[in-house]
């Protein structure tokens, strides 16, 4: 009884999901994502669940992933980040981290710089790595943590690389087409969540 409670919260959060997408994409393509996200988030809510029971851990993944479904909807759609919203993330992450015995402050500090190495490279490289991308990198690693802040990266580099090869071997993109990387980050985040 208490799992159809979570798949009804995992369905609500995919509908604030979803409306906060349209909000910040004002897309058509909504209405077509709006059933996929409402199912997703209730099939992601009621896994982690069941790898975490209802405790702070499972907040803090629970937020983590749900803002990176936004996010990467949004960066999908106008390939671009609604900083605002990445600032409430922020503020919401910071609580999760101390409220978390999973992640220590300290934690999340060096998730923190770790992104923050992300965003001078960003700045080096003239975008070459996306300013967008180096501050999810900064979210990720300061909720969860530096190790699951590379761990991510390193499994959304190998996931996007390997949907490039398979895109550019069926001439649906060439080298120079630009992906959105956030999508590969949320992937990443729940394969290192729910597969390792």
């Amino acid at each position: 009884m208490r799992e159809i409670y979570y798949i009804l919260l995992g369905g609500l959060l995919g509908w604030l999901t979803s409306l906060i997408s349209y909000i910040k994409s004002s897309s058509c393509q909504y209405y077509a994502l709006h059933g996929f996200i409402i199912i997703f988030s209730a099939v992601i809510t009621t896994i982690n669940y069941f790898y975490f029971g209802f405790n702070s851990h499972f907040i803090s993944i629970e937020f983590t992933l749900m803002m990176l479904l936004v996010l990467s909807v949004i960066d999908i759609q106008t390939k671009t980040i609604p900083y605002p919203l990445i600032l409430i993330a922020f503020i919401i992450g910071g609580l999760t981290v101390y409220c978390n015995p999973n992640v220590t402050i300290l934690d999340g500090l060096m998730g923190l710089g770790v992104g923050s190495g992300f965003i001078i490279l960003s700045l080096i490289t003239r975008g070459a790595i996306g300013m967008g991308d180096a501050i999810i990198i900064s979210f990720i690693g300061f909720t969860l943590g530096w190790q699951t802040g590379i761990s991510v990266i390193l499994y959304a580099l190998v996931v996007s690389g390997l949907v490039s090869i398979f895109l550019i071997a069926f001439k649906k993109a060439s080298k120079k087409t630009e992906l959105p990387f956030i999508p590969y980050m949320f992937i990443a985040l729940a394969i290192h969540t729910f597969m390792l």
